[in-house]
């Protein structure tokens, strides 16, 4: 196959190993965030302070749409505090991609009210991605994050 430079190639279907196929510029992000993601894991310096803004909220778009229904999520509201963004975990939701202003969950509501964490995106992506404890974060009520599946 030749190359078109009107990127269309990274249109075309592929696959790994393993789960569904995808466009070919999925491989392209997979990788990014491999390498962004252990860069951090290598304790040599480099911290999710350090991730990229661009980097930090597509990734958490990425990460919360996975954990939206997944059962063992705990219900919570996700706001980066350093773009506003919204997004919403185990909440049965459409997914945990960026919300509306006041997110409204679809289906029946949980036994609780939701978690209402905020702090900086890259300390949220942390914490979601088990690279931190959640400092730097607040959570309302109580003040204690709950406990996330692993990523």
């Amino acid at each position: 196959m030749i190359w078109s430079d009107t990127g269309s190639a990274w249109q075309v279907s592929v696959s790994g190993l393993r789960g569904p196929s995808h466009p070919a510029w999925v491989v392209l992000w997979r990788r990014l965030s491999e390498l962004e993601l252990h860069h951090v894991d290598l304790g040599a310096g480099y911290r999710p302070d350090d991730w990229p803004g661009p980097f930090v909220t597509d990734c958490l778009a990425v990460v919360t749409d996975v954990f939206a229904d997944q059962g063992a999520a705990p219900a919570a509201l996700l706001t980066d505090t350093a773009t506003g963004r919204r997004y919403q975990i185990g909440l049965a939701s459409a997914g945990g991609r960026q919300q509306p202003a006041e997110p409204r969950p679809a289906g029946p509501q949980p036994a609780e009210p939701p978690a209402i964490v905020a702090g900086p995106g890259s300390m949220l992506l942390a914490w979601l991605t088990g690279r931190s404890s959640g400092a730097g974060l607040t959570c309302e009520p109580g003040g204690r994050l709950p406990a996330v599946p692993p990523w």
